[in-house]
């Protein structure tokens, strides 16, 4: 038996049930059927006044082409120019492409670089102006 001090005089005793009873702990009740809020669709290529057709083949012809190499430098010991893993997200933006645009185009990305280089912002200009 269990004996429970509600105040000072006074002792209650519990039976193994309600003693059992006052140990268990209830996990809080799920909700069930809970409706999230609807996705926005995005624009249809046609909405954005480009047909799906040209879209689809302006991209096709900027993958086939020759990608621009990014370049980087090295640390303050090595203060040369070498090749680097892929642009920036700074530096895609900067030359007037988006990070969604960039991956269809199949461009190398680094997420992991802050920096931004003119030689890099300058190659993804021209190549996006002889292309695109």
């Amino acid at each position: 038996m269990l004996q429970v001090k509600c105040r000072p005089k006074e002792v209650f005793e519990l039976s193994k049930k309600e003693e059992r009873k006052t140990r268990s702990r209830k996990t809080p009740s799920k909700k069930k059927n809970v409706k999230l809020p609807a996705r926005k669709k995005a624009p249809a290529p046609s909405e954005r006044g480009v047909s799906k057709e040209a879209a689809r083949k302006a991209v096709k012809v900027l993958r086939k082409s020759e990608k621009p190499e990014p370049v980087v430098r090295g640390h303050f010991s090595l203060p040369k120019l070498r090749p680097g893993k892929g642009f920036s997200p700074s530096e895609l933006k900067k030359s007037g492409l988006d990070l969604l645009k960039a991956r269809q185009l199949r461009l190398p990305i680094d997420y992991r670089r802050g920096s931004d280089h003119s030689e890099n912002i300058k190659r993804l200009r021209d190549w996006l102006g002889k292309n695109g």
